[in-house]
C-alpha cells in the first residue's frame, strides 16, 4: 500500500532499508564493449552509497541485456534509485528505463515491504515535484520529470490513481503534462519513446489527464 505523507528523503530511506539484506555481488559479468575490466570492478569494489552517476549509469541502462542480472540489479537499485532522484549531469539512464528493469527484474514477486519502498518513492517524488511548481518558469521541467515518473509506472507497473490524487492540487502541472501528451492522449496512451506499447495504466492516466483539463476549461 502507498503512505500518503512521506518526504522524498523517507522514501529513499524506505528503499535502502527494503533492500539492505540484498547480497553485494562478488563480481558483476557483462560484454567488455560495455564497459572496461576497470569500470566493472568499481562496481564491487565500492561501497553502494559511494557509487558515482558516472560509475553506474552504463549498467543502469544495461543490466540484464548486455551485463549483470536481476541478483546484482537489487543491490544495486536502491543507489540507483537514488541517482535517478538526484539527475545529477553524469546520470543517463531515464527513470522509464529504470521502470522497465524493475519490471524485468520481476517486481511482481517481490516481498511487499520492496515494493511498498517503491510506490512510496515514486509517490514521493510526485509530490516533491509537483509542490515545487511557484516559480511559473519552472513548471514545464518539473512537469516533464513528473510525466517521465508517470510513464515509468506503468512500466513497472504500480497503480498510476495514487500518483494522479497528489497533482490535484497542481492545475498548471496538470495543463503542462497535457500539453506534452496532447496528440496521443485521445488515443488512450502517452506520447512517450520509451512507452512502446498501450496500457492500462497509460490508458488511465490519459483518460485522467483528458477529464481535468475539460473541467478546468468548462
Amino acid at each position: 500500500m502507498y503512505i500518503e505523507i512521506m518526504t522524498l528523503e523517507v522514501a529513499i530511506a524506505e528503499v535502502n532499508t527494503a533492500f539492505f539484506n540484498v547480497e553485494k555481488p562478488s563480481i558483476v559479468d557483462g560484454c567488455p564493449c560495455c564497459m572496461t575490466a576497470e569500470e566493472y570492478e568499481t562496481l564491487t569494489s565500492k561501497p553502494l552509497r559511494e557509487l558515482t552517476a558516472g560509475a553506474l549509469s552504463e549498467y543502469a541502462g544495461s543490466v540484464m541485456l548486455t551485463m549483470g542480472s536481476e541478483n546484482d540489479y537489487l543491490y544495486f537499485l536502491p543507489r540507483i534509485l537514488e541517482l535517478s532522484v538526484e539527475e545529477g549531469p553524469d546520470w543517463f539512464t531515464s527513470i522509464e528505463i529504470t521502470g522497465n528493469k524493475l519490471q524485468m527484474a520481476g517486481f511482481g514477486r517481490w516481498s511487499d515491504e520492496r515494493q511498498t519502498a517503491i510506490k512510496n518513492l515514486w509517490l514521493a517524488f510526485v509530490r516533491d515535484r509537483s509542490s515545487s511548481n511557484n516559480d511559473p518558469e519552472l513548471v514545464g521541467f518539473l512537469s516533464w520529470d513528473i510525466g517521465s515518473w508517470l510513464a515509468a509506472a506503468t512500466l513497472i507497473p504500480i497503480p498510476a490513481s495514487p500518483l494522479l490524487q497528489v497533482l490535484e492540487t497542481s492545475p498548471d502541472v496538470i495543463r503542462e503534462i497535457y500539453n506534452h501528451n496532447f496528440t496521443t492522449l485521445f488515443q488512450g496512451r502517452l506520447d512517450n519513446a520509451f512507452l512502446e506499447e498501450p496500457n492500462a495504466g497509460q490508458a488511465e492516466i490519459a483518460f485522467w489527464l483528458r477529464d481535468r483539463v475539460q473541467v478546468s476549461m468548462q
